[in-house]
């Protein structure tokens, strides 16, 4: 009987070598038992710093893995991506379906996109493959773009206008295989991208936190230029601002609708650079998908 894998850092019980078979599995290609391998050590360390990211612990796995052939070596970086289901955050994730809408996007419309693009000679990149994922505990397993060099911007910093041109190419590559993809398929996307972070069941949550967040604005708003008659007219419009928000980016079927990414601040992209510091840039989180105007 083999011995069980090392697993090293503060972790998970379902941290386990099991749980990482499916996606090394996945990683190097393998199918079958005549191409077996075996886990001999787990390193887990975080992924972001804390407060990079809301709704997800991130982890960074390196497995130690001796190939089929019994005797090479080779260590498999991983991405692992594990929901925070504690607390009011579980109640959110419920009414968002950021899981949902994850597996569907990395595991379904992402590669059927890229595929799209590489059909007609386009080398189109979205994200990270998804090499596993399950939802008891709810996780995602994916390869690790830092072994093609991306990294995070600075969010503190923010992007520049470099930075902000890939960014926004990378979001019409999306919107526009969105919709050739809706147009071609003859397949509706699922009800679940209908609702993004902001519609009607979320209008409870969304009304206390413009009441909590409120007299803080208020105050910072006074110290703008102008900054009395913005706040007076804040003030004014309050009551009503989250039924117009909701209304404003409702979904309309009857009109012209794209996948939107919903979240698109630095965090959520990751950045390659070559020689001449020309950017690339990949979707490193894609949970707040909606379908709307591309505008």
């Amino acid at each position: 009987m083999a011995e069980p894998a090392v697993v090293t850092g503060d972790v998970p019980t379902w941290m386990a070598k099991e749980y990482f078979e499916p996606a090394i599995e996945a990683s190097l290609n393998l199918n079958g038992a005549e191409n077996k391998f075996s886990i001999d050590e787990i390193h887990v360390k975080p992924a972001t710093e804390a407060g990079d990211n809301f709704a997800s612990k991130i982890y960074r796995v390196q497995v130690d893995v001796t190939l089929p052939d019994g005797t090479t070596k080779k260590t498999i970086s991983l991405i692992v991506k594990a929901l925070i289901t504690t607390g009011l955050t579980e109640e959110l994730l419920q009414l968002l379906n950021l899981f949902p809408k994850e597996v569907e996007m990395y595991t379904k419309f992402l590669p059927a996109f890229e595929e799209m693009y590489h059909s007609k000679g386009r080398n189109v990149s979205f994200g990270p493959k998804c090499l596993h994922h399950t939802s008891e505990p709810t996780v995602l397993v994916m390869e690790d773009l830092r072994d093609q060099d991306f990294r995070m911007a600075n969010r503190k910093e923010g992007l520049d206008r470099n930075h902000a041109k890939v960014v926004l190419q990378r979001l019409a590559q999306l919107h526009a295989a969105s919709a050739v993809y809706r147009e071609t398929s003859g397949e509706p996307f699922p009800e679940i991208f209908n609702h993004g972070n902001y519609n009607e069941n979320m209008k409870p949550m969304m009304e206390q936190q413009m009441k909590s967040v409120g007299p803080s604005f208020d105050k910072i708003l006074r110290t703008w230029p102008n900054g009395d008659w913005y706040a007076d007219m804040m003030e004014d419009t309050a009551a009503a601002m989250t039924d117009e928000i909701i209304a404003i980016i409702k979904a309309r079927p009857d009109e012209f609708n794209v996948l939107t990414h919903g979240d698109a601040w630095c965090n959520n992209f990751l950045f390659r650079y070559d020689q001449n510091q020309d950017g690339k840039t990949s979707l490193a989180e894609i949970k707040l998908v909606r379908l709307f105007s591309g505008a």
